[in-house]
């Protein structure tokens, strides 16, 4: 199950202590949770108005949505908080390379944190 990142706090402490990762055109910022056994992932997107209008970044949220609860079905996540951001041409790339990305990107996590 996937949660929605809605503290503010969570955002800051994601800013300040997070693991940054990149691939291509995907950023991802990870924060383990405080509780160790808390399994719940948590997820929210950064796409600001430089990103393009409102129809555009709500299509590259749910491109990105889709692809991350993708790859937890595959339990590839580990639990914590993430903030996944990306450049523009993440509208034109083909899905099952933004499936790669997050996969890459979330490897790259495993060997930093």
């Amino acid at each position: 199950m996937i949660s929605r990142i809605t503290r503010k706090a969570t955002f800051v402490a994601l800013s300040d202590d997070g693991f940054r990762v990149y691939d291509g055109s995907l950023r991802m910022t990870y924060l383990p949770h405080a509780d160790p056994t808390d399994p719940a992932v948590a997820l929210a997107f950064g796409l600001n108005r430089k990103f393009g209008k409102a129809v555009e970044r709500n299509r590259a949220r749910r491109r990105l949505r889709s692809a991350f609860v993708s790859v937890v079905d595959e339990g590839l996540a580990r639990p914590g908080s993430f903030l996944v951001s990306a450049k523009r041409d993440i509208l034109t790339v083909n899905y099952d390379e933004i499936v790669s990305s997050i996969r890459r990107c979330l490897a790259r996590l495993d060997t930093k944190a």
